[in-house]
C-alpha cells in the first residue's frame, strides 16, 4: 500500500508536464503539510521507536523512479500527439539523463545500502 503523501507526490509529478498549474497546488499542499507535520513532531507526537529509514527508502525509491520515468514518457507522448516533433525529440534528453542517473545510483548507492 502506498502512503497518501507518496501518492499525491506521484500524481503531482506525473501530471506536471501536461497541466503546469499542478505545481502550484502541489506546492501549497506540501507547504501546508510541512508546517503541520513540523508542529506535530515538535509539540504533539513523541516517537517511541526509530527505524533508521531503511523500510521507507527501499519502498519509496522504486515508486519515485518509476513516476519520473512515467512523467517523462507522458511528456514525450503528449508532445508527439500535439504534432511537435522537436519538443518530443528534446523530451528524450531528460529521459536518457534519468536512466544514467538511475543506473549510477543503483551501482554506487543502493548496493552499499543493502549491505548495511
Amino acid at each position: 500500500e502506498i502512503p497518501k503523501i507518496t501518492f499525491i507526490f506521484m500524481v503531482v509529478i506525473l501530471y506536471c508536464p501536461i497541466v503546469p498549474i499542478m505545481e502550484i497546488f502541489g506546492l501549497v499542499y506540501f507547504a501546508a503539510r510541512y508546517i503541520t507535520y513540523k508542529h506535530q513532531f515538535l509539540h504533539v507526537n513523541a516517537q517511541s521507536f526509530e527505524g533508521g529509514g531503511n523500510a521507507t527508502w527501499s519502498s519509496i525509491f522504486v515508486f519515485i523512479i518509476s513516476i519520473i520515468y512515467m512523467s517523462e514518457a507522458v511528456f514525450i507522448v503528449f508532445m508527439g500527439l500535439k504534432k511537435s516533433p522537436l519538443s518530443s525529440g528534446f523530451g528524450f534528453v531528460p529521459l536518457v539523463g534519468t536512466i544514467v542517473f538511475h543506473l549510477n545510483l543503483r551501482r554506487n548507492v543502493i548496493t552499499y545500502l543493502q549491505n548495511l
